[in-house]
């Protein structure tokens, strides 16, 4: 049996020559042709035009993430503790504009605990009485789920938000946030059927909604 040699392509751009096949090329006029720079060097290419034009990669990234939000999950359930390890290295390396990020995020919320300050120092019995009421409806809600009973409904979440499934990560102080499906105040309980892992966003805007009713707001 002969030896079947396969065809060499040059690189335009790094001028290396690779096997003229996808694995190194990719393919251009719906398949007929290759195209002239290898797979590295278009990879490359792209990070540098993602970086001068970030504003309009992001918009472009976010538009495909909502018009295929399936093959968003599928990427991530493939590479999920690469993002994780990405997310955790990207952090502890920009603490400067992680701590920016959240600054602003706290400003952008600082009008709506400015209120509530208000609220409360002009409502403080009403506050204590509300507070108390909590306390006790959360005593009758029974006991509460266990630190391993919370992990383990992360990991079935696919350390993903339970509502908007953005990524969530539990090493990341403040990331994770619990919500009861069914409000403590509207009679829900403290057990693991009645939790879900979210992002702060979520949990802080549903407060003690109902799924239906903070849906429909958050349609308005």
């Amino acid at each position: 049996m002969s030896d079947v040699s396969i065809p060499q392509k040059r690189c335009t751009k790094c001028g290396q020559v690779f096997p003229k096949t996808i694995e190194y090329f990719r393919l251009r006029c719906q398949g007929k042709y290759y195209r002239s720079e290898c797979r590295d060097c278009e990879y490359q290419h792209k990070l540098r035009s993602q970086k001068r034009n970030r504003e309009s990669a992001n918009e472009r990234t976010r538009r495909y993430r909502e018009q295929y939000p399936e093959k968003d999950h599928e990427y991530y359930l493939a590479h999920k503790d690469d993002i994780k390890v990405r997310a955790l290295r990207w952090n502890q390396s920009n603490r400067t504009k992680r701590n920016a990020r959240l600054r602003k995020n706290y400003a952008e919320r600082s009008g709506v605990r400015e209120k509530r300050q208000r609220y409360y120092q002009g409502h403080k019995s009403q506050a204590r009485i509300h507070r108390r009421q909590r306390r006790m409806r959360e005593r009758l809600g029974g006991q509460r789920a266990s630190t391993v009973e919370i992990k383990a409904l992360y990991e079935q979440q696919d350390g993903r938000c339970g509502y908007c499934g953005i990524p969530i990560f539990w090493d990341i102080a403040g990331d994770i946030h619990i919500d009861h499906i069914q409000p403590i105040a509207k009679g829900g309980g403290n057990d693991i059927g009645n939790l879900l892992c979210t992002c702060a966003d979520c949990n802080l805007s549903k407060h003690e909604k109902i799924f239906d009713e903070w849906q429909l707001l958050r349609l308005w």
